[in-house]
């Protein structure tokens, strides 16, 4: 396996809706901020031409009032429509967050950029608890085994001598060695 790839992903129903819903939620956020941007440029042009009317004596104190006051209310609903669509966008990074930690990911310390799944402590389906074991990832380099020796052949064993091991999961994989370690 390389690093960062999937090596699981916790049961996510949930977290896929609440991404879903989080979206939705954006969209409608975004049509609010249009219908207030729209609503804002008509009031804006009712008030251009209410002002430029009144210059003239054709339109009543309370007319123009009213524009104004509606004008008013029309930037500050701009406003929250703006402030609505940022929240929303960062609901749908929170919910998008929480459905990527229910992807496990292998990851190790160290420069080598494969390892092996040595052992695995959950099947498929099993109920894992928090910071429980899922895996185990080890390293081929270097690859350490306890092998078992008669007695007959064990004074044939020295330090530094070299090793092939291969095993029935690798095929015709030949794994080149040194004996290590303490000699007895």
């Amino acid at each position: 396996m390389t690093r960062n790839q999937v090596i699981g992903i916790l049961q996510s129903d949930e977290l896929q809706e609440e991404v879903a819903q989080a979206r939705a939620n954006l969209e409608v956020a975004r049509a609010n901020l249009q219908l207030a941007a729209s609503e804002l440029v008509l009031t804006q042009r009712e008030w251009d031409r209410i002002r430029s009317l009144q210059d003239r004596d054709f339109v009543s104190a309370a007319e123009r009032d009213r524009v104004e006051s509606l004008l008013s209310a029309r930037e500050a609903g701009k406003r929250v429509a703006e402030s609505t669509l940022l929240q929303r966008e960062a609901a749908l990074r929170s919910a998008e967050i929480r459905l990527e930690y229910a992807t496990l990911r292998a990851s190790w310390e160290g420069a080598d950029k494969e390892r092996l799944v040595s052992r695995r402590f959950l099947d498929e389906g099993s109920l894992a608890a928090n910071n429980s074991p899922i895996v185990e990832v080890i390293s081929l380099d270097p690859l350490i085994g306890q092998f078992y020796v008669t007695e007959t052949d064990f004074h044939r064993i020295k330090l530094d001598m070299p090793v092939s091991i291969s095993t029935s999961a690798h095929g015709p994989r030949v794994f080149e060695g040194r004996v290590r370690g303490k000699q007895y």
